[in-house]
């Protein structure tokens, strides 16, 4: 059974609310030479502070800052130091609930 888009559902006081949310973000985005936001990341931020443009916003932009503080901008698994902890086969894949059939690696 496939899961709906959670945009797909959304009411009209929610839908108003992702056009106010993309309004503002993709314009500061814009400004910072980002790439636009599209309304299936609006709706993720916008649902986990139920729908307050002004916190979905603060939210946004503080994951914006972490992800510049820590340098995950462009993540490369083909230099530095993740190829190195790939090639060293130390991790583990983690038993999902959702697929049986997934086994821990060493």
């Amino acid at each position: 059974m496939a899961l709906e888009e959670p945009h797909n559902e959304l009411d009209e006081f929610e839908q108003q609310k992702v056009i106010e949310f993309l309004n503002w973000v993709n314009v500061m985005q814009e400004q910072v030479g980002q790439p636009a936001v599209d309304r299936k990341c609006a709706v993720k931020f916008l649902s986990a502070r139920k729908f307050d443009v002004t916190r979905a916003i603060t939210l946004f932009r503080n994951h914006e800052a972490l992800r510049d503080q820590y340098k995950l901008r462009e993540i490369n698994p083909i230099n530095g130091p993740l190829k190195d902890e790939l090639d060293s086969g130390k991790f583990t894949i983690l038993v999902s609930c959702f697929d049986s059939d997934t086994q821990s690696g060493m």
